[in-house]
């Protein structure tokens, strides 16, 4: 081996050494902590929700229909109004229903004027009769005529009464108090009593809601409830 060889290896060997010397003095590298967040847990009261589709009902929820026939000429309200008990809805035409009432008024004087001059036929007869003055017949007579006379009155103030009833259930009013829908008839229409539907009426005070729940659920409730896991106290 000549010197040039000797000396490269000797080169190469203290380069080896070298570089071997470093990496056994180089730090190894510290990995730092990793932050983490932490939670504390707890036992606590939660809300039970169940959902079902449900139905809105109300005690009072009817659909208005007339009693008495005749063509509505007005409407006072509008679809979804909240109304009052006795507040006037439609109105029938009144003029035949106002000539009813005159002309049972009409009767009904004519019939108490009979009865008056009736009655007084009677008490005179009876006078007479006590007295003597006058036959069984003539009494009888008397008597049956006061009894007529009473029936035909008391016949005429019912006409008159039911006339005057007739008048004022052309004004179609709200029996409580709620909201109102759409109207189910126009203005003009003839309406018959007690057939044709005229609107619907709706009380929300109160107002339910209707709605059905499962038999898993009626039966997780009840064994829940009883096992103490659920309180339904503030439910």
């Amino acid at each position: 081996m000549n010197l040039f060889q000797k000396n490269t290896l000797l080169l190469l060997s203290a380069l080896f050494l070298f570089s071997a010397c470093n990496k056994e003095e180089a730090p190894q590298k510290q990995t730092l902590p990793q932050s983490v967040s932490t939670m504390s847990a707890k036992a606590e009261n939660l809300p039970l929700n169940f959902t079902y589709p449900a139905k809105l009902v109300s005690d009072y929820d009817v659909i208005i229909k007339p009693q008495v026939s005749g063509v509505i000429v007005e409407k006072l309200f509008k679809a979804g109004d909240l109304i009052k008990k006795g507040q006037t809805l439609f109105i029938i035409e009144q003029d035949k229903f106002k000539a009813s009432v005159n002309s049972a008024y009409g009767k009904a004087l004519m019939a108490r004027a009979n009865f008056d001059n009736a009655s007084k036929d009677y008490n005179r007869s009876k006078t007479l009769y006590n007295k003597g003055a006058i036959s069984q017949k003539e009494y009888d007579s008397a008597l049956a005529n006061f009894n007529n006379t009473k029936a035909n009155l008391t016949s005429a103030r019912a006409d008159l009464e039911n006339a005057r009833i007739d008048l004022a259930y052309t004004e179609i009013k709200a029996p409580f108090d709620g909201i109102v829908g759409d109207a189910l008839i126009n203005i003009g229409d003839y309406v018959s009593s007690s057939s044709t539907e005229l609107v619907r009426i709706t009380n929300l005070n109160p107002i339910y809601a209707d709605f059905y729940i499962s038999d898993t659920d009626k039966l997780n409730i009840v064994r829940n409830t009883q096992d103490g896991k659920w309180d339904l106290s503030n439910s």
